[in-house]
Order: structure tokens, then C-alpha cells, then sequence
């Protein structure tokens, strides 16, 4: 995991926010990280004597455990926590001490209000300043865990308190998510910074002020403001050596900027194509390609489900770009297969079917879920700048090799 990381970081924010609490105390927050030592050693010897199924299941990867009060009642829990399956789940076992025994507990339960969305922390939170795993946070005192879903990577926040868990939405936790969103958006982040504040927004929609919610909801606008400036972003950090690994490009915060400007929203959906393209990046990068030190190419594929694949091109030189999808589109917004005689989805908020770059299709023939995967008889699902999607036939030149 990582090495303890704390936000010190001055903040000024909305006269909104300032009245919603009376210290400063959310400027300290700690994230928590697994432990070590004589007590851990102690617990995991009794969890080796008296072995949890779901923990010991040939599935799951032991991640840590952390001993925290994660109930915030004034006495510690032993948390274990695993990553289970192929998808990568988070798990998170609650122990309560009694005597010198333990006893696995329900834990934290999802709260009623979930909506269909949300997985209920079902994934490992990365933090984006960091770029480490953020399970537990302390804030002003309490501890608070964060996860997200598999279907898109928005963080959700959550208190277990009294034997009820809610959603993080008290003044302290959104004045902490503030100081990661100034951060963010200091860095020009633009694209993270917005997603990463939106999704506070949609998790305390209902249980914040109006003044409050129309706060977050400006500076989610003004972030999102800066994506509309082709000049401040400017694509040719892709082309320093450094991020020659790919890896690197994918973890720079200027990454998902790129795709902002790149992937269209589709009706109805919002920006689900978009967000399940930057999830679809969280596996290993293939090295970056650059043609004419203009045309940048860069492909990967999902952590723990390495078959679903995904390309973007880039233009360095007009700040345009696409991608490209080893699914149909429907797979992407319902998690459904569709009808479409294509197997593969590309998309752009620059281009039109019938204008695809010479250069776009090049790469994609190239592209390793491509390579042997297409024939005369092979199409793709166009997606444009409008979200509206064709079946657009393959160019006669990816046909030849």
C-alpha cells in the first residue's frame, strides 16, 4: 500500500462551505495504511488457528490489516483487508476483540438510500494525489472508509456510527474533499478534479444545503471550463521520453484531460463512455508509440480483465483524438451485450465516420486486440460528437497485411 499521506494544504473556499463548520481540523486528514507489529502478529496468529472461508478461498489476496476504530464508538475492530475474484473486489473483515479471542462481525451494512449505481464501496479507492489506495481516512476525529464501484470510478464515501453506516456528506468530509479538488484543479488535473468533486455531489445531493450543493456544483463547472481550452491543456506533454513506458502517461494527472476532450457523451448516459474508458486504462500500459513526433498511440487494458482492451490515438498537434474499444456499445453503458454485428466501439468528439485520420486507422490495425481480429467483413461502432453511434465498415487498407 503506501506510505502515510496527509493533506496539509490551505484552502480557500466558498463562504458556503466556511459556515458549515466552525475548525479547520478537516485540513489534517490522515489516510490510514495496513499495520504491523505484536498486536497484528497476535490476531493473525488466532486467525491462523481459526481460518474465515471467504478470507482463506483460493480468490481472494490478503491485503493488510489495519486495527482502527472503524465504528467510531471509542474501541478498535481488526480490519482484514483482500482483493477477491478476477474483477479485483474489495473485501474488508470485521473483527471485535473478546478477551484473547476475536469474532468475525456483520461490519458495516450498505445504507437503504444506495441508489442502483453504487456497489457499495465495491472496488479499492485510489486517491489521486497519491495515486495510492485510500480505504480509511481520519477526519476530525472519525474514521470513514471509500470505495467505488465496478461499473464506474467514482468515489463513494461512507461513517459507520452506532450500528449504522451513512454516506460521508458532514461538513468536515466535504471540506476535506474540497482541499483534494483544489489540489487536483491547482495541478490542472481538470478532468480528475471534476469527476472527483461530482461524485460528492451525486453521493450528498439530498443531504447537503442548497447553498452547499450549489457551491460544489460551480466549481465542478469551472473545472470542467478549463477542458474547453485547447491551448492550456496542449497534448505534447505525450511526447517527453519520459512517459515513453506508457504507465507513466496513464498515471500522469493530465491522462484523463485527454480524455475528456476525446470521448463524446452519449444520451441518457452522461459521461459513462468516458469514465468507463479511463477504467478500462487501470491494467497494464503497452509502450507508447509516437509517429512523426505528432501521432501518439497508446493501448492497455483492464486491471484483472486484461481481455477488455482499449487504444487511444492522439493528435498532438491539433489536441484531438479517438478511441477504440475491443466491445460493442452497449457492453460499455449497460454492461449488455447488443445485436451489433461489430466487435469493436470507436469513439470521438473530433471526427466524423466518414473523416477518420489515415493515421487513426493505421494505429488501429496495429492494435493488438485488432491485429487478428478483423476482416472484409469487419465494423466498428462509430460514436460521435453528438453521442449518436453507426455501424461504420472497416477501410479496405486494414484488410491487407
Amino acid at each position: 500500500m503506501t506510505k502515510n499521506f496527509a493533506i496539509l494544504l490551505v484552502l480557500l473556499f466558498s463562504p458556503a462551505i466556511a459556515s458549515a463548520t466552525d475548525t479547520d481540523c478537516f485540513q489534517h486528514a490522515e489516510i490510514l495504511n495496513p499495520q504491523k507489529g505484536a498486536e497484528v502478529d497476535r490476531f493473525m496468529k488466532w486467525l491462523k488457528a481459526h481460518p474465515v472461508e471467504e478470507i482463506e478461498s483460493g480468490m481472494s489476496i490478503f491485503d493488510g490489516v489495519y486495527i482502527i476504530d472503524l465504528n467510531n464508538d471509542g474501541t478498535n475492530e481488526y480490519v482484514v483487508q483482500t482483493t477477491e475474484g478476477s474483477i479485483g473486489y474489495l473485501g474488508m473483515y470485521v473483527f471485535a476483540r473478546k478477551g484473547d479471542a476475536f469474532e468475525l462481525t456483520a461490519g458495516p451494512q450498505e445504507p437503504a438510500d444506495n441508489g442502483p449505481d453504487q456497489d457499495f464501496a465495491s472496488i479499492a479507492y485510489v486517491n489521486p494525489l497519491s495515486d495510492e489506495e485510500e480505504l480509511f481516512t481520519r477526519v476530525c476525529g472519525k474514521i470513514y472508509f471509500s470505495g467505488v464501484s465496478y461499473a464506474l470510478p467514482g468515489r463513494e464515501s461512507y461513517l459507520w456510527e452506532k450500528d449504522k453506516t451513512i454516506s460521508a456528506c458532514d461538513s468536515n468530509w466535504i471540506n476535506y474533499s474540497r482541499t483534494v479538488f483544489q489540489k487536483l484543479n491547482n495541478e490542472k488535473a481538470y478532468s480528475t478534479a471534476a469527476d472527483f468533486l461530482q461524485s460528492v455531489v451525486d453521493q450528498c445531493a439530498k443531504k447537503i444545503t442548497p447553498d452547499i450543493r450549489a457551491s460544489l456544483d460551480q466549481d465542478v463547472i469551472s473545472a470542467r471550463e478549463h477542458l474547453k481550452n485547447a491551448k492550456e491543456l496542449d497534448f505534447r506533454w505525450l511526447l517527453d521520453p519520459k512517459f515513453s513506458d506508457g504507465d507513466e502517461a496513464i498515471h500522469s494527472h493530465q491522462f484523463p484531460n485527454i480524455l475528456s476532450v476525446v470521448v463524446p457523451d452519449v444520451p441518457d448516459w452522461r459521461d459513462r463512455l468516458r469514465k468507463n474508458a479511463l477504467n478500462t486504462f487501470d491494467g497494464p500500459a503497452n509502450p507508447l508509440q509516437v509517429e512523426v513526433n505528432r501521432y501518439v498511440t497508446l493501448s492497455g487494458c483492464r486491471r484483472h480483465l486484461c481481455e477488455q482492451k482499449i487504444l487511444l490515438w492522439v493528435d498532438t498537434k491539433e489536441n484531438n483524438g479517438m478511441i477504440a474499444m475491443n466491445s460493442s456499445l452497449a457492453t460499455e453503458l449497460s454492461g449488455r451485450e447488443s445485436d451489433s454485428p461489430c466487435k469493436f466501439l470507436v469513439a470521438s468528439r473530433n471526427y466524423t465516420s466518414d473523416h477518420v485520420p489515415s493515421q487513426f486507422w493505421t494505429a488501429f490495425q496495429k492494435w493488438d486486440a485488432a491485429e487478428d481480429n478483423i476482416d472484409e467483413d469487419s465494423c466498428v461502432d462509430f460514436v460521435s460528437a453528438d453521442g449518436s453511434s453507426e455501424p461504420v465498415k472497416l477501410p479496405n487498407l486494414l484488410h491487407t497485411k
